[in-house]
């Protein structure tokens, strides 16, 4: 990052998560709220 700072990163995948708040799951797993964090953390 510090060669880049402004690179956009995508980070794909079937990483079979649950959060409530991503694709109208109905519940939160442990990994779906991890995957949540890590995810707003990059925004």
């Amino acid at each position: 990052m510090s060669l880049y700072p402004f690179a956009k990163i995508s980070i794909l995948g079937d990483f079979n998560v649950h959060h409530q708040l991503c694709l109208s799951s109905p519940f939160t797993d442990h990994p779906g709220e991890l995957s949540f964090s890590f995810a707003i953390f990059l925004t």
